[in-house]
């Protein structure tokens, strides 16, 4: 592959940059999985606190 300066480029420095590509790619979607986590904590935390907001104000009244 030619770079910028029109020389070759090594095959170590194409397997580098793939490989930064790849990590980019693994950060991408470990923040990803962390979004989708986090949504699933909250959305828990409202089922659990409407389920016991019911069975408290089931008792009480």
């Amino acid at each position: 592959m030619l770079d910028k300066g029109g020389e070759f480029e090594s095959h170590k420095e194409r397997r580098k940059s793939r490989s930064r590509r790849l990590g980019n790619l693994e950060r991408a979607y470990a923040h990803l999985m962390v979004i989708k986590r986090f949504r699933y904590y909250v959305l828990m935390f409202w089922v659990k606190r409407s389920f016991l907001c019911n069975i408290v104000s089931g008792y009480t009244f």
